[in-house]
């Protein structure tokens, strides 16, 4: 298993992952996902560079397999062909409500040394006692697919108005 320890000002690189459920919803709700990640890791003054971002349209979050995005993603990584130190999401639910996100998770983490982090909570270190505890609390508001899902989902799109 690799230890990881995070020190968020070394220069980390990362990739970004974003959802949408539905054709139904706001076709920017990925990309205000990227802006999101992005603003905080500013407003962190975090020197991490981006290696790659990977979006699936469309794609219900119960399921990990049925997304290509997130497989791919998931596939480089193994295969190194791009070794990030984090995966970006803005929440938890975007990258998935279902209960095979941990397994995911950990499989990422202990094999590959990546860090799924998440922008809504300024990417506390899920390796801390704290972290743990947030990454529970977050994991049960994404299987539960509460309203906060539902709020992230239908973003209201800014240059519409």
């Amino acid at each position: 298993m690799i230890k990881h320890e995070i020190n968020f000002h070394s220069p980390l690189k990362f990739v970004m992952y974003a959802r949408m459920s539905s054709e139904m919803q706001n076709q920017r709700s990925p990309d205000q996902q990227y802006d999101s990640i992005l603003r905080e890791i500013q407003n962190r003054g975090f020197p991490w560079s981006e290696l790659a971002r990977f979006r699936d349209d469309a794609m219900t979050g119960r399921t990990i397999t049925g997304r290509p995005e997130l497989m791919a993603m998931r596939d480089r990584i193994m295969r190194k062909e791009i070794q990030p130190d984090l995966i970006l999401v803005d929440t938890l639910e975007r990258l998935g409500r279902t209960d095979d996100l941990p397994a995911f998770r950990d499989q990422l983490q202990k094999r590959h040394g990546v860090i799924v982090l998440t922008a809504d909570n300024g990417f506390q270190d899920p390796t801390t006692e704290i972290g743990k505890v947030l990454t529970l609390l977050h994991q049960l508001r994404a299987e539960e697919h509460n309203p906060t899902c539902r709020t992230h989902a239908m973003r209201v799109d800014p240059c519409s108005s």
